[in-house]
C-alpha cells in the first residue's frame, strides 16, 4: 500500500520573553500602590484638619448637655467622619447624622420651629441636635449599669428595639456591646467606645465617667 503524503508538522512559535515588558508591569503596580498610599495619607491629612476645626464646636455642645466630649467626638467621628455635608443612604444628615424623627422631637423639647434639610447641614445646629438626642438617651439608662452601650444603642438602633430586645431585666447587671444582637448595632457601638478610648488616652480629662468595655 502506497504511504500518503506526510502531514506538515505544526509550526511552533516561540514566545519571546521581553524584560522590558515585566519591567514596566512592575513599575506601573508600584505607581498604583504609591498612589494608592499618597491618597490614604491625604484622607487622613484631611480627617485629622477636620477633626481639629470641629473640635471646639463639639466640646461645647458636649458641655451643655452633660455629655463627655470624647464620647460625642466619637460619634462623629464613626457617623461622619467630620464631614459637615455628609448625607446617608437613609437621608442621615451632617456630623452626627440625623434624621427627622430626632429632629422632629428635638424641635418641639426645645420649642423651636423643624429646621430645613438645608439648615441641617449646618455643623452647629446638626451638633447641638445631635447632642441633645444623644443626652436624651442617656437620661433614658442613667439609673443602668452600661447606660452608654445602651444609649448608643438607642441612637443607632432607635428606643423602642433598646427598649423591647436588650434592656436588662436588671439595672444592676452588667452589660457588654456583644450582648446587642444586631450585628451592625453592635460593631457600632464596639467602634465608637473603642474610638472614645483613643480620644481619651490622647486628651484625659479629668472626672469623666468612666468607660464601660466593648467587650
Amino acid at each position: 500500500m502506497k504511504p500518503g503524503p506526510a502531514r506538515p508538522q505544526p509550526v511552533v512559535r516561540q514566545r519571546l520573553y521581553s524584560p522590558w515588558g515585566a519591567r514596566l508591569a512592575l513599575g506601573a503596580f508600584s505607581l498604583l500602590v504609591l498612589f494608592l498610599l499618597w491618597k490614604h495619607h491625604q484622607r487622613q491629612k484631611s480627617l485629622a484638619w477636620r477633626e481639629k476645626l470641629f473640635a471646639p464646636l463639639i466640646e461645647a455642645a458636649a458641655e451643655r448637655h452633660g455629655l463627655p466630649p470624647s464620647l460625642v467626638k466619637a460619634v462623629v467621628w464613626r457617623e461622619s467622619q467630620y464631614a459637615p455635608h455628609c448625607r446617608g443612604k437613609c437621608g442621615e444628615i451632617g456630623l452626627m447624622q440625623l434624621m427627622d424623627g430626632a429632629v422632629y422631637d428635638w424641635a418641639k423639647a426645645s420649642g423651636c420651629s423643624v429646621p430645613s434639610h438645608g439648615q441641617l447641614f449646618n455643623p452647629e445646629l446638626n451638633v447641638e441636635i445631635g447632642s441633645w438626642y444623644l443626652a436624651r438617651a442617656m437620661s433614658h439608662w442613667q439609673d443602668y449599669a452600661e447606660p452608654e452601650i445602651l444609649a448608643l444603642a438607642e441612637y443607632n438602633a432607635g428606643y423602642s428595639r433598646v427598649d423591647k430586645m436588650w434592656r436588662p431585666k436588671d439595672k444592676s447587671q452588667k452589660l457588654s456591646a456583644d450582648s446587642i444582637s444586631f450585628p451592625g448595632t453592635r460593631d457600632y457601638i464596639i467602634l465608637i467606645l473603642r474610638k472614645r478610648k483613643e480620644y481619651d488616652s490622647k486628651y484625659p480629662v479629668q472626672q469623666q465617667p468612666s468607660i464601660p468595655d466593648a467587650k
